[in-house]
């Protein structure tokens, strides 16, 4: 017997019941007449005393309850007939890649958020080198909650599960709806690769890979079909209540901007640090961004299951001898990432193989659109090096060019210092920093300038602009480098 016929035949059983009901006498006369029908009410005459078998003792309204009693009785499926499922109450989208259920009411909200799931997994699989077959059949089934309790009662979010955003075990995924349709749609992709790692790699590698990958595969721009994954967003309206950027900005300003080390180290967390998520994300994008690191930091998803300790030993063995450049790199975006930080023009050149500086004049264009960019050598310690720099470049275009020198434009600001001044930064080759990073120590060369190099460094230079401004600047600024004792 179909659904249908369980339908029908329960309505047939249940009008047959109430019919036993009316003719056995148990309605009053008033209410066996047609609707159009008067009744006259006798004053001083108790209105149930028109019922064939009269009222009970208690009154009218027991018997009122007995007889909705009654009709619930009545209406109710047979023993062993199939009852509708607790999700029935839910919303539930299926595409090719996720189911998603949701108490949600916003039927297109539902669809766009499925295809912007399904949009993603095929750039993941290309971003962790995985072919179209191996995920053909990767499908996750996943939970939207604006009342988590209301789940709990349907048996489909675990009693014993607590969580402060979302969740992934398995296939299977759980997310509280957030207060804006981007943070919503990042955290369900977020959750949506950890179940993409736990099916492809058998795991999530320790705490700041897991959540790193999940937070750079996450973060996108675009909706549906449009979505295009690894975008770090140009300003905070790209992303309401994503905050990573945020709690990092806020942690500079109180100089604990954490090591890479301090990064690697993260106990699990099942609260959604963000700030702990930011560092995570940056250490994660980093190792891909740079071509040199990249293939270690694919390799090491086939470890994604060993213990945090082996797992971070492995891929520090596999970089052991580029790590100084790693921390360098570290240090530099570490100390920068914000809104408009862009890879291809924050990426720093510096290699081991920088020979010393033997004392030689040296001579270094500095382009405008680019963030820190290298002389070339390594300065041995006790140098003192004379920088001096000239030439003009034009600092954005809108809403008219700016021309600018070395010592900047006064009446407009960037990071505290005036834009398109020329900057220096000497950055160490090895550090003994153990769980906070120094800040940076950066100087204007706004006229020719002298510093001294304590230890073996890189120097850095660029020309000041917001991360987000330096697309359309032009030109850049000459700088020679003379060694003065």
């Amino acid at each position: 017997m179909n659904s249908n016929d369980r339908c029908e035949a329960s309505a047939l059983v249940s009008l047959a019941a109430l019919k036993r009901f009316l003719s056995a006498g148990w309605l009053p006369d008033r209410m066996l007449r047609s609707g159009r029908q008067r009744t006259t009410i006798r004053k001083g005459v108790p209105p149930w005393t028109g019922c064939r078998f009269g009222w009970p003792a208690a009154g009218p309204k027991l018997a009122w309850r007995l007889f909705a009693a009654v009709l619930m009785v009545c209406f109710q499926p047979a023993d062993g007939w199939a009852q509708d499922s607790p999700e029935a109450e839910f919303q539930s989208v299926t595409g090719k890649h996720i189911t998603l259920v949701s108490d949600s009411e916003d039927q297109q909200e539902l669809k766009q958020l499925v295809a912007s799931f399904d949009a993603a997994v095929p750039q993941w699989a290309e971003r962790l080198n995985r072919s179209q077959p191996l995920i053909a059949d990767f499908h996750i089934k996943a939970y939207l909650m604006e009342q988590a309790d209301r789940f709990r009662r349907s048996g489909d979010l675990p009693s014993t599960l607590n969580f402060k955003f979302g969740f992934a075990r398995n296939q299977t995924v759980w997310l509280f709806k957030q207060p804006s349709e981007y943070y919503t749609r990042h955290l369900l992709l977020h959750e949506g690769v950890h179940a993409f790692c736990l099916d492809q790699f058998n795991g999530i590698g320790p705490q700041w890979f897991g959540e790193g990958v999940a937070e750079w595969l996450a973060l996108h721009r675009g909706t549906g079909t449009e979505l295009v994954i690894d975008q770090v967003p140009a300003t905070n309206a790209d992303t309401p209540y994503w905050g990573r950027f945020k709690a990092m900005s806020a942690a500079r300003k109180q100089g604990n901007v954490p090591t890479l080390d301090a990064v690697l180290a993260y106990p699990i967390d099942r609260q959604g640090n963000v700030e702990r998520y930011g560092w995570s994300w940056l250490a994660v994008s980093m190792l891909y961004h740079y071509p040199d690191t990249r293939q270690a930091f694919l390799e090491s998803f086939s470890r994604a299951s060993d213990t945090p300790a082996v797992f971070n030993d492995l891929l520090k063995r596999d970089l052991a001898r580029m790590w100084p450049v790693v921390q360098a790199r570290w240090r530099v975006a570490a100390q920068q990432v914000d809104y408009g930080f862009q890879w291809e023009r924050e990426t720093i050149d510096v290699s081991v193989n920088d020979s010393p500086w033997q004392g030689q004049p040296i001579q270094r264009d500095i382009a405008a659109n680019q963030g820190w960019q290298s002389i070339g050598v390594r300065l041995p310690p006790g140098t003192t090096v004379r920088i001096d720099a000239q030439g003009q470049c034009t600092i954005n275009q809108d809403p008219k060019p700016w021309i600018s020198e070395p010592a900047g434009v006064t009446i407009h600001y960037a990071n505290d210092r005036p834009l398109g001044q020329c900057l220096a930064c000497v950055i160490p080759n090895l550090s003994d920093e153990k769980q906070w990073v120094k800040t940076l120590v950066i100087e204007p060369i706004d006229a020719p300038k002298e510093l001294t190099i304590q230890q073996y460094s890189w120097l850095l230079l660029r020309i000041n602009d917001h991360l987000n401004g330096l697309d359309d600047n032009r030109g850049g600024y000459r700088t020679t480098l003379q060694q003065t004792r």
